[in-house]
C-alpha cells in the first residue's frame, strides 16, 4: 500500500473558523449516517401502533428504545 504521510494543516483567521465548523459538522454527519443505517437494517427504535377510536390519519409511535440526543 502507498500511504500518504499525514500532516497538520494550519489555517489562519476566518479560514480556521470555517475549518473547525467543517470538522464539527463532519462528526455530526457521521453520527447521522450511523442512525440512518440502523433504521435501514431493521434495528428500529420505534414502531407504529394502532389506536382504537383515533381520527383517521392519526398515528401513534411506540418507542422501543430511547433515541439519542443527536
Amino acid at each position: 500500500m502507498n500511504e500518504q504521510p499525514a500532516f497538520e494543516i494550519t489555517f489562519l483567521g476566518r479560514f480556521q473558523d470555517a475549518y473547525l465548523k467543517y470538522r464539527h459538522a463532519q462528526k455530526h454527519f457521521s453520527a447521522l449516517v450511523v442512525l440512518f443505517n440502523e433504521l435501514l437494517e431493521g434495528d428500529s427504535w420505534w414502531q407504529p401502533e394502532k389506536v382504537e377510536g383515533a381520527p383517521e390519519g392519526t398515528v401513534r409511535i411506540k418507542l422501543l428504545r430511547q433515541p439519542t440526543i443527536e
